[in-house]
């Protein structure tokens, strides 16, 4: 299919790889300068997927095994490493919706499932198949991970939480693989490239739709809306009635000055209203 272009096929895709594998640097390192306010651009599903693709592909590597493979994935795993570790440093210091509990728990089974295919991968050479399987899976969902954020992109009309040099690299990187794979006949290449073209084409999309930024009112009423209903689930210390009883307790105190403040208004606007009916009203003084 590629004939003499081959080798340069497969070159490029090998290239593209490791950059798409570095691709979330960027987003990182806007957290580092903005000391952990741009968090909440940073999705740890992205994150965690591209971790286990990465661990998966290299016990794949080391074990069948296809040195070529080992580099660029033990480089991707580092980085991984480097991206997670990061961003949970800031997380620590934040309440992000995104880096909250479910995260956490995430991230610690992530890691369990490396070690636990470490060790699977390393007792025969049929459990490294399965090993690749499990790693043509994740592959695929890893090239769609971006789209786990996508009802909140098309909901608050703001393409912000997509990575757009992930999304640009992803496509890059699959369709190359793709033609590696038609020209090997090798379904193990094919099938998840194949999927991931379409879900890069997708992720694009959406980005060329809505802008980085969301609208002023938008964000404030977004901004308002997650806070209110942070206050009424789990208050000041994370129980959920404690929150409803802080609720109350703070409408109770509003009510009296709210209260106080309708009556001066309500007796202001009788005088008025009574001295208006009045000829002249400083004729009477």
């Amino acid at each position: 299919m590629l004939g003499a272009l081959t080798p340069y096929v497969e070159y490029a895709a090998a290239a593209t790889s490791l950059c798409f594998l570095l691709s979330p640097l960027v987003e990182v390192q806007k957290v580092h300068r903005s000391k952990g306010e741009a968090l909440g651009d940073v999705n740890p599903v992205n994150l965690l997927l591209m971790l286990l693709n990465s661990a998966l592909w290299l016990w794949y590597a080391i074990f069948l095994p296809v040195p070529p493979a080992v580099l660029c994935n033990t480089i991707g795993l580092a980085a991984c490493c480097y991206y997670l570790a990061s961003c949970w440093f800031y997380a620590r210091q934040r309440q992000e919706k995104m880096w909250g509990t479910a995260a956490a728990f995430s991230t610690i089974l992530a890691f369990m499932t490396i070690c636990l295919a470490l060790a699977y991968a390393s007792s025969s050479s049929a459990h490294v198949e399965q090993v690749g399987y499990m790693a043509v899976a994740v592959n695929i969902l890893a090239y769609g991970a971006p789209l786990s954020v996508m009802s909140q992109v098309i909901v608050e009309q703001c393409s912000g939480p997509l990575p757009p040099v992930q999304c640009a690299l992803a496509l890059s990187c699959s369709f190359l693989w793709l033609c590696v794979g038609l020209d090997r006949q090798s379904m193990p290449m094919i099938i998840p490239n194949a999927c991931g073209v379409p879900l890069a084409i997708l992720q694009l999309f959406l980005l060329w739709r809505y802008p980085r930024t969301r609208p002023a009112g938008k964000d404030l009423i977004a901004t308002s809306t997650a806070k209110l209903r942070r206050s009424l689930r789990y208050g000041r210390h994370g129980s959920r009635a404690g929150g409803y009883s802080q609720f109350w307790r703070s409408a109770r105190k509003l009510s009296k000055p709210l209260a106080s403040t309708m009556l001066v208004v309500g007796i202001s606007t009788d005088s008025e209203s009574s001295c208006a009916d009045k000829t002249d009203c400083t004729r009477f003084v």
